[in-house]
């Protein structure tokens, strides 16, 4: 998959899909964020208790009405029947946690995906994370354009071991600075994917310096917009794909 690397027309990615309006992370969300017209949608992958990759950012369920526990406590069957983060649980299970398999059912030939892998900090399971996502991805075949995305470049590592062909995206967040450490990290990946507050003078020179694309992420407001458009931005991530769109096409930035 060609990240996006064009200022002069840069994706317009839903984060979490049309999360603004629909609960995050569903097929719901990720309906509507096709039809408001995005380039790409980003959503968070993490592991069942019993191995199976599912859509949901929160390390917790404590949005899903069991505080108690976490995503990795229950098996994919107990998972896959909650109602995902914010939704009100009325749409006949659209708004339910889905699977990776899941979400690529409704985007395959239609999105990019930007999988955004979460780890838990214990490293058995986050390889077993990667290597999941991957295997799911590999199955979904080549009608599914598809990049990972992770804070982690431990992670963005190991999925270039098993899979050097998909594309691997740093992200970075709103107080990383540009130095020797982050640019070994970037030097490993495709794109680099940063936190509005994050992209300064250094970062924009350094990631020119040795040519990765910039997205710029969470972009609700023209003021972030304009910042990530000024700083060339090649993605835009943003909780309001069709009003980003809109935006873009004023300026001439959107097909």
């Amino acid at each position: 998959m060609k990240l996006g690397d064009d200022p002069r027309r840069p994706w317009i990615v839903a984060h979490r899909g049309a999360s603004a309006a629909l609960p995050e992370n569903t097929r719901v969300a990720f309906r509507e964020a096709l039809a408001q017209g995005c380039d790409a949608v980003e959503t968070d992958v993490r592991l069942s208790a019993d191995g199976v990759p599912v859509l949901h950012h929160d390390a917790t369920l404590a949005r899903s009405g069991l505080p108690g526990l976490r995503v990795g406590d229950l098996p994919a069957a107990e998972l896959l029947r909650l109602p995902a983060a914010g939704s009100r649980n009325d749409r006949d299970g659209d708004d339910a946690i889905p699977s990776l398999c899941d979400g690529l059912e409704i985007l395959a030939g239609r999105s990019r995906v930007l999988l955004e892998l979460k780890p838990e900090g214990r490293a058995g399971r986050d390889l077993e994370l990667v290597r999941r996502t991957v295997e799911t991805l590999r199955a979904a075949g080549e009608g599914t354009p598809a990049a990972l995305l992770s804070f982690g470049a431990e992670l963005l590592d190991a999925a270039a071991r098993l899979e050097p062909g998909i594309p691997r995206v740093l992200n970075i967040g709103p107080f990383a600075r540009f130095g020797p450490r982050l640019r070994s990290s970037l030097e490993r990946c495709d794109a680099v994917c940063a936190h509005v507050r994050a992209v300064d003078g250094d970062l924009i020179r350094g990631v020119r310096e040795i040519s990765r694309p910039l997205w710029v992420y969470t972009c609700n407001d023209e003021e972030r917009v304009e910042h990530a458009l000024a700083a060339g931005a090649g993605a835009i991530v943003t909780d309001r794909p069709g009003w980003l769109g809109r935006l873009l096409r004023r300026r001439g930035l959107a097909g």
